[in-house]
């Protein structure tokens, strides 16, 4: 299914534009670049070993040599750079996503945490976008935590002339105008979680039930290995024995007891992780 977005910024700044973007296990750096004339002297630099400084977003008037691209015979000019690091940030927690910006004047800025950003006012990724006057060029997604970017997910955005890496990116949408995105539905790159047990309880007793880490679009078990990640759980009604539980490979179990309850009562046991709360529920009656 093909998805159509509107950026963020005025026509003027919808520059084509090459996204550099080199990656070791530590550090993504994205550079962007624009075509220049063929008479301008062009250095062969290794964009591999010429980073920008971790977390500060740098000005860049370098003359590239499309050699160090992949693109010979062409020229480019270097203008904004920034490296985005894990270890800098003190590791990422679960459920992280971290959009790497550009502004109007299509430099660098500071990058922000999308779900703390908008978790009062759940606005989606466009609208976050859009009021910070900025457009997307990147983005690094943490389900369960990381200290390395190994953990993580790369989302690109290339200009019109595309991009070029060091490293296969887990999605990529494509600007093919300065003025609308195409590609694939954004990714949701965070497991969901699942509730499953009995569907009625008799009054007073106690049940047990199981969640699960599950894919967003296939419902198939998505495992969280040995990291810690908690999961909150609340009742609308009973007695909830485990408040929270911390999942190991994808799963866990937690009990509820229908306390103070009589026959025909229904409720909900919901769950929430990280900043998404009412990720899950089921409903259960007492007989």
């Amino acid at each position: 299914m093909i998805s159509r977005y509107k950026t963020c910024l005025s026509p003027t700044t919808h520059r084509p534009y090459l996204l550099h973007a080199f990656k070791d296990s530590d550090a993504l750096t994205v550079r962007l670049l624009q075509p220049a004339s063929e008479e301008q002297p062009a250095a062969d630099i290794d964009l591999n070993l010429h980073l920008p400084e971790p977390l500060q977003p740098t000005r860049l008037r370098d003359f590239v040599s499309g050699d160090a691209l992949g693109q010979p015979g062409t020229r480019w000019l270097m203008t904004a750079g920034f490296t985005f690091s894990v270890s800098a940030l003190g590791g990422l927690r679960p459920r992280q996503s971290w959009v790497i910006p550009i502004d109007h004047e299509g430099q660098f800025v500071f990058p922000f945490e999308r779900f703390s950003l908008t978790e009062t006012t759940k606005q989606s990724r466009s609208v976050a976008l859009r009021m910070q006057n900025v457009r997307q060029v990147a983005m690094i997604a943490s389900a369960f935590g990381a200290s390395s970017l190994d953990d993580c997910q790369i989302l690109i955005v290339g200009g019109a002339h595309g991009h070029c890496a060091n490293f296969e990116f887990s999605h990529v949408l494509e600007t093919l105008t300065g003025c609308e995105m195409t590609g694939t539905q954004t990714p949701d790159f965070f497991p969901r979680t699942s509730i499953a047990g009995p569907a009625t309880v008799a009054a007073g007793r106690l049940a047990r039930f199981s969640l699960s880490f599950v894919d967003a679009a296939t419902g198939a078990l998505v495992s969280n290995g040995s990291r810690s990640v908690p999961v909150r759980l609340e009742a609308t009604s009973g007695y909830l024995v485990d408040r929270v539980v911390y999942p190991r490979n994808g799963q866990s179990k937690f009990r509820w007891k229908a306390l103070g309850m009589s026959k025909g009562d229904r409720l909900k046991i919901k769950s929430s992780w990280g900043t998404w709360s009412g990720d899950a529920e089921i409903e259960v009656r007492v007989v």
